[in-house]
């Protein structure tokens, strides 16, 4: 590891905010190392790592290692798995701005297609949200969804 701020300006290579909350920045992450998330907090370690670097949980019962952090192939961690109010009530613009393509299927002019499709956005839209883009960590994605989760509801008066 290295540590401090004077440890990555040597490197030239990151920047000093960019550095932990501990100001370590992990060798093999700088190298292209493999990483794995905090079972606890979501935050990135890599794959050595015992213990988070951000909160200090045991990173055994980690999930795997994934190079991949979204995408396609992107590790879906379980806590993020579950009903999303957001793409359920508001569907096409929650998908548009999470680009959620598939959500534009609610504009096909045929009888119950939008209804079953806010189902569906509703039921899978946590792991496409997540696939879309990069997240910081869980909370990070959590407290989006929620906030979307806030304006859907407001949408829809309830």
């Amino acid at each position: 590891m290295v540590r401090g701020k004077g440890g990555a300006a040597e490197l030239g290579t990151i920047c000093e905010g960019s550095l932990g909350e501990h100001g370590f920045i992990p060798v093999s992450l700088l190298e292209g190392g493999h990483t794995m998330y905090c079972p606890k907090c979501g935050s990135e370690n890599t794959e050595q790592a015992l213990f988070c670097a951000k909160c200090g949980a045991s990173l055994k019962a980690a999930s795997k290692p994934s190079r991949v952090l979204f995408g396609e192939r992107a590790q879906i961690p379980p806590e993020i798995r579950g009903w999303n109010w957001g793409a359920f009530f508001l569907g096409w613009i929650w998908g548009v701005s999470h680009r959620v393509w598939v959500s534009l299927l609610q504009f096909i002019p045929i009888p119950l297609v939008g209804i079953i499709m806010a189902f569906v956005l509703g039921v899978k839209g946590n792991e496409w949200a997540w696939d879309s883009r990069k997240w910081d960590n869980v909370g990070h994605f959590k407290k989006t969804q929620r906030n979307w989760a806030y304006a859907g509801f407001a949408a829809a008066g309830v």
